[in-house]
């Protein structure tokens, strides 16, 4: 009732002005913008001409980005602080930080992690605010999934883990090439790192939808709905060795939303790992 009551007399403040005028106010739960203009109707008696546009989609996006800027504090401050200690304990030569042969090499490894870490904060950052500026073209998943999935193949073979690809039917899209190898490479990715030798990954395309598999300890309800989440890592693999920095599943989501494609990461039947399907 107050909302309303504050739009009537905003209504009224700019009909009684002689200057367009803007209002920010809640109505119906949420925010809006409102701008005035004073204008001659057809019967030559002045009118109002209002303009009402929702913001609910601008601030959630402003409240996004300054989450996004709080988790990128934190989580740059852990390694910066270990690989400044280490370095200074390294300069006054105290106790076993004198093995420079160990600890450079150390270093080495946090500064490679932080180079990531920026390096996806930036690409992330980047989709955020800047969306979906890559032209679109028409090209074969087909191809696209199989130039991609060979990389990984050899990684995981490397590993010890069983890669299957059955590229059953094909399919041309016309979408942003480089968006969608960066999704489906995070996801194939993420499969990488979280199967262990023996198990195994198959990557299915059939009837347009994608499907990635990979044998693991599938994730229980209270983990997938923080998933996508920047920054977040499972319990099971809270380290940098394992679980990544925790933003490549956030941008995969946040390239399959501005691409509009319906997709969904869930566990396996009988809970064998987890498979993540993209509907084209």
């Amino acid at each position: 009732q107050n909302h309303i009551e504050d739009f009537l007399r905003a209504v009224g403040r700019a009909y009684r002005s002689e200057r367009s005028r803007e209002y920010t106010m809640t109505l119906f739960g949420n925010p809006f913008r409102m701008t005035t203009a004073k204008t001659e109707l057809t019967d030559g008696e002045e009118g109002l001409l209002l303009v009402l546009s929702d913001m609910t989609a601008n601030y959630m996006a402003e409240r996004m980005r300054r989450e996004f800027s709080a988790n990128v504090s934190h989580e740059l401050k852990t390694p910066v602080t270990e690989l400044n200690a280490t370095l200074e304990n390294m300069i006054l030569g105290i106790g076993e930080y004198r093995d420079y042969e160990t600890y450079l090499p150390k270093c080495k490894e946090i500064t490679e992690q932080l180079g990531d870490m920026i390096r996806d904060i930036l690409n992330a950052s980047r989709l955020q605010t800047q969306g979906n500026n890559e032209p679109c073209s028409n090209f074969s998943l087909r191809t696209l999934l199989t130039e991609l999935c060979e990389p990984y193949r050899l990684i995981a073979e490397a590993k010890g883990i069983k890669f299957k690809i059955e590229l059953s039917s094909d399919a041309f899209v016309y979408l942003p090439e480089g968006r969608l190898k960066k999704a489906i490479s995070n996801i194939l990715s993420n499969a990488v790192n979280y199967t262990e030798a023996g198990q195994s990954i198959s990557v299915v395309f059939d009837k347009n939808k994608l499907s990635v598999s990979n044998e693991c300890s599938a994730l229980p309800p209270e983990q997938l709905q923080h998933i996508f989440e920047p920054f977040y890592r499972p319990d099971l693999a809270h380290s940098q060795a394992t679980g990544g920095n925790g933003l490549g599943l956030y941008i995969v989501q946040t390239i399959l939303d501005k691409l509009r494609l319906k997709y969904q990461f869930v566990p396996m039947p009988n809970d064998r790992g987890m498979s993540f399907t993209i509907q084209f």
